[in-house]
């Protein structure tokens, strides 16, 4: 079976294909292709037609900055009561009618005496409705969608099932994505609105250069030798 992950930023279009067998999995191609004004659709269909052809499967992203997260405290021990309060629990922490909400959540710790922390992960259905009409018109066997951030989580607990004390940061030309792993779940995802444009604009200012310049600067400075 042959994966494509893609996740489609301001800036770029970065996409890696997984082949999937009976007894492993292997990264064969990854790629990066800049944004243009272009329609989203036909970018993504022009990826897979030359980067990612026959592929079975999809797995588009989903801006990291449309999910609303919170981390609660129940106080109760009773997994299957937890699934009874998440509605009520999110609409008292949705920015928006509970009506139009995707809500979904994670245990995160079950050890506390007489609690159960969750981390619940909410979304409004407009702002969905895009990327489903989007899947909707390309030709491919099958498309999902997941959270970007939560893909590098993902990797982190393929490579290391039983992760403790691990953050992941995934640094963005518009955010920055934090998740915190510990004892082998997520536990906190956060989004911060200060990312490379900012960095960039920092530089910028500081060493009295152009924009341009100092994307240059920025790029220079944070190869993969040099971290």
């Amino acid at each position: 079976m042959l994966i494509l992950g893609l996740d489609v930023g301001s800036r770029w279009m970065k996409g890696t294909l997984l082949q999937r067998g009976l007894l492993r999995q292997a990264c064969t191609h990854g790629f990066r292709r800049e944004v243009t004004a272009a329609p989203l659709v036909e970018q993504i269909a022009a990826a897979l037609a030359e980067e990612a052809r026959g592929a079975d499967l999809m797995v588009l992203s989903i801006s990291r900055d449309l999910v609303v997260t919170r981390n609660v405290a129940l106080p109760f021990k009773d997994l299957g009561k937890v699934k009874l309060v998440v509605p009520g629990v999110a609409e008292q922490n949705l920015p928006f009618p509970l009506k139009d909400a995707v809500v979904r959540h994670l245990v995160t710790d079950e050890s506390a005496p007489a609690q159960t922390h969750i981390l619940l992960l909410m979304m409004n259905r407009r702002d969905l409705d895009p990327l489903t009409n989007t899947l909707g018109q390309l030709r491919v066997h099958e498309a999902t969608a997941a959270v970007d951030s939560i893909g590098t989580v993902n990797a982190v607990l393929a490579e290391v099932p039983e992760a403790r004390g691990t953050i992941c940061v995934d640094v963005g030309a518009k955010k920055t994505c934090v998740e915190v792993v510990h004892d082998g779940r997520l536990v906190f995802s956060r989004a911060l609105s200060i990312a490379g444009n900012a960095f960039t604009a920092g530089i910028a200012a500081k060493l009295k250069v152009t924009a341009e310049e100092a994307e240059q600067l920025k790029l220079a400075l944070t190869t993969p030798d040099q971290l």
